[in-house]
Protein backbone atom coordinates (compact mmCIF):
# COMPACT_ATOMS: atom_id res chain seq x y z
CA UNK A 1 0.00 0.00 0.00
CA UNK A 2 1.24 3.60 -1.08
CA UNK A 3 -0.74 6.70 -0.35
CA UNK A 4 -0.26 10.10 -2.88
CA UNK A 5 1.20 12.72 -0.62
CA UNK A 6 1.50 16.48 -2.59
CA UNK A 7 2.52 17.85 1.02
CA UNK A 8 6.32 15.91 0.58
CA UNK A 9 8.29 17.31 -1.33
CA UNK A 10 9.63 13.80 -2.59
CA UNK A 11 9.01 10.15 -2.72
CA UNK A 12 8.95 8.62 0.74
CA UNK A 13 9.81 4.97 0.81
CA UNK A 14 9.80 2.96 4.30
CA UNK A 15 8.76 -1.01 5.67
CA UNK A 16 7.77 -2.58 2.25
CA UNK A 17 10.60 -1.07 0.04
CA UNK A 18 13.84 -2.39 -0.64
CA UNK A 19 17.06 -0.40 -1.78
CA UNK A 20 18.61 -0.67 -4.90
CA UNK A 21 20.70 1.99 -4.40
CA UNK A 22 21.97 4.88 -2.54
CA UNK A 23 23.15 7.96 -3.44
CA UNK A 24 25.59 9.65 -1.38
CA UNK A 25 23.17 12.79 -0.66
CA UNK A 26 21.38 12.72 2.66
CA UNK A 27 18.69 15.70 3.58
CA UNK A 28 17.36 16.85 6.56
CA UNK A 29 13.62 16.42 6.61
CA UNK A 30 11.85 19.51 8.24
CA UNK A 31 7.81 18.75 9.59
CA UNK A 32 5.23 21.76 8.61
CA UNK A 33 5.08 22.53 12.06
CA UNK A 34 7.54 23.24 15.08
CA UNK A 35 5.93 20.52 16.83
CA UNK A 36 8.28 18.17 15.39
CA UNK A 37 11.26 17.74 15.30
CA UNK A 38 13.76 18.06 12.51
CA UNK A 39 14.54 14.12 10.83
CA UNK A 40 18.63 14.62 9.64
CA UNK A 41 20.70 12.70 7.33
CA UNK A 42 17.77 11.08 5.84
CA UNK A 43 19.35 9.13 2.49
CA UNK A 44 18.50 9.91 -0.59
CA UNK A 45 17.88 6.51 -2.58
CA UNK A 46 16.18 3.88 -5.06
CA UNK A 47 13.93 1.41 -4.19
CA UNK A 48 11.56 -0.97 -5.23
CA UNK A 49 8.35 -2.47 -3.64
CA UNK A 50 5.73 -5.33 -5.14
CA UNK A 51 2.11 -4.53 -6.04
CA UNK A 52 -0.23 -7.48 -6.67
CA UNK A 53 -3.48 -5.84 -8.99
CA UNK A 54 -7.25 -7.11 -7.94
CA UNK A 55 -6.49 -9.22 -11.89
CA UNK A 56 -3.70 -11.44 -10.24
CA UNK A 57 -0.47 -9.77 -12.02
CA UNK A 58 2.00 -8.34 -9.99
CA UNK A 59 4.58 -6.00 -10.87
CA UNK A 60 7.66 -4.15 -9.14
CA UNK A 61 7.32 -0.02 -8.59
CA UNK A 62 10.62 1.67 -9.05
CA UNK A 63 11.23 4.73 -7.18
CA UNK A 64 14.36 6.87 -8.06
CA UNK A 65 15.50 9.96 -5.95
CA UNK A 66 13.40 8.97 -3.29
CA UNK A 67 14.00 9.40 0.95
CA UNK A 68 14.65 6.18 2.45
CA UNK A 69 13.01 5.79 6.10
CA UNK A 70 13.61 2.63 6.83
CA UNK A 71 11.40 1.06 8.69
CA UNK A 72 10.72 4.57 10.68
CA UNK A 73 7.69 4.56 7.61
CA UNK A 74 4.96 2.61 7.65
CA UNK A 75 2.62 3.48 4.62
CA UNK A 76 5.10 5.01 1.86
CA UNK A 77 4.49 8.48 0.53
CA UNK A 78 4.18 9.36 -3.77
CA UNK A 79 4.49 12.47 -4.39
CA UNK A 80 2.08 13.10 -7.89
CA UNK A 81 4.61 16.29 -8.85
CA UNK A 82 7.83 13.66 -9.18
CA UNK A 83 5.51 10.94 -10.86
CA UNK A 84 4.04 13.70 -13.53
CA UNK A 85 7.29 14.82 -14.03
CA UNK A 86 8.30 11.38 -15.00
CA UNK A 87 5.19 10.88 -17.21
CA UNK A 88 3.33 8.90 -14.88
CA UNK A 89 -0.80 9.86 -14.76
CA UNK A 90 -2.05 10.66 -11.65
CA UNK A 91 -5.94 10.57 -11.25
CA UNK A 92 -6.03 11.81 -7.92
CA UNK A 93 -9.30 13.65 -7.51
CA UNK A 94 -12.24 11.71 -6.66
CA UNK A 95 -14.81 14.38 -8.37
CA UNK A 96 -13.49 13.68 -11.65
CA UNK A 97 -15.61 11.23 -13.62
CA UNK A 98 -13.81 10.68 -16.64
CA UNK A 99 -10.77 9.21 -14.32
CA UNK A 100 -10.94 6.43 -11.59
CA UNK A 101 -8.42 6.85 -8.73
CA UNK A 102 -5.62 5.80 -10.06
CA UNK A 103 -2.11 5.64 -11.25
CA UNK A 104 -1.36 5.29 -14.95
CA UNK A 105 1.91 4.63 -17.41
CA UNK A 106 0.72 5.41 -20.58
CA UNK A 107 4.07 3.34 -22.20
CA UNK A 108 2.69 0.18 -20.36
CA UNK A 109 -0.45 0.99 -20.53
CA UNK A 110 -0.91 0.24 -17.16
CA UNK A 111 -3.35 1.31 -14.61
CA UNK A 112 -2.82 0.64 -11.10
CA UNK A 113 -6.00 1.86 -8.64
CA UNK A 114 -5.54 3.84 -5.66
Amino acid sequence: TCEIDSHADTCCMGRNFVPLYFTKEVVDVTPFTDRYTVLRDVPVAGGATHIQLDDGLEYILVVHQGLWFREELDVPLLNPYQLRAHGVHVWNNPGNTQHPLSLYDPQLSLRIPM
